[in-house]
């Protein structure tokens, strides 16, 4: 097990209070808490997403995203952003656009291929400025972030000069 795993494990037992020995009685490895806490963390996003209109703006939707990973514990923020993690992560951020889609297609007169490439752009960037912004100690105030990543996100950055 990689040493990065072992921190994390120490610090999930730790966060959580248990023994090792009560650990692999509910787990059979670390890999399978990542998956239950992700899961939780899946659901917790969708109980905020769902409190949106299903047609609300996208800005809206950048909104509750940012709100919400703003207010994860530790333990959630490293989940989401380590490089260690990617692979864990990456499934709660596929899950979210999934079940986003599936409330609401905006993009659903473009071709699979297209909606594909959207929702990789929306995704990805949406993700990796959350991720820079945690890189960065959230010096950039929360409202400031979600105000500069809607209009990049919707307008570009040509919007910016």
């Amino acid at each position: 097990m990689p040493v990065f795993f072992i921190h994390f494990l120490s610090m999930a037992l730790v966060v959580f209070l248990i023994h090792r020995k009560t650990f692999y009685l509910h787990y059979t490895c670390i890999e399978a808490l990542f998956e239950d806490l992700l899961g939780q963390i899946t659901e917790e996003y969708y109980h905020a997403i769902d409190q949106l209109p299903i047609d609300a703006p996208f800005t809206e939707v950048n909104r509750v995203f940012f709100e919400f990973t703003a207010r994860q514990e530790p333990y959630a923020e490293r989940l989401l952003c380590a490089p260690g993690y990617r692979e864990f992560a990456d499934k709660l951020f596929l899950n979210t656009m999934i079940h986003n889609r599936t409330r609401h297609n905006p993009y659903a007169a473009f071709s699979r291929e297209e909606q594909n490439i959207i929702n990789t752009f929306l995704c990805v960037t949406s993700v990796n400025i959350y991720r820079q912004w945690v890189a960065d100690k959230k010096r950039v105030p929360l409202e400031r972030l979600i105000a500069l990543s809607g209009t990049l996100l919707n307008n570009g950055v040509v919007s910016l000069f």
